[in-house]
């Protein structure tokens, strides 16, 4: 885009990219880079519950953003291609570091099936304490 100014909404779209490629630094520890990986989730719950009520209202009454001149069509399609790329970039990372974590063997992934039975008791002491039980 070659404007003098830079949509905010597209804006934050792209910072939270940069939290995504902080995630494939691979001097950061795993658990960090999984944090960032939620950051970005989370930031993308923000910008849906803050931000586009306002895009969709530009795009409702045909507005245009006067800074940038984008219509509201321009800047829905941008958050959407903006949006595809960074989750389909975030979840990419996501299964390597899962799956470079069960390769590791740092974790392990059991069906509440497969727990012995002083570890069920275990599973359902801390489910229940966190009011987490589903029944």
């Amino acid at each position: 885009m070659k404007r003098k100014f830079y949509n905010r909404d597209l804006s934050w779209i792209l910072f939270d990219n940069r939290v995504i490629d902080q995630a494939y630094d691979s001097d950061v520890p795993l658990l960090e880079r999984l944090r960032f990986l939620s950051i970005a989730s989370n930031n993308l719950d923000e910008f849906f519950r803050v931000r586009m009520h306002n895009i969709d209202s530009m795009v409702i009454n045909n507005k245009t953003e006067k800074r940038t001149d984008l219509t509201g069509d321009e800047v829905l399609n941008l958050v959407y291609e903006f949006n595809s790329r960074n989750i389909a970039k975030q979840y990419k990372k996501y299964e390597a570091s899962m799956q470079d974590a069960r390769n590791r063997k740092l974790f392990y992934i059991l069906k509440y099936d497969e727990l012995k039975d002083s570890e069920k008791k275990t599973v359902k002491k801390y489910f229940n304490k966190k009011n987490l039980a589903t029944d």
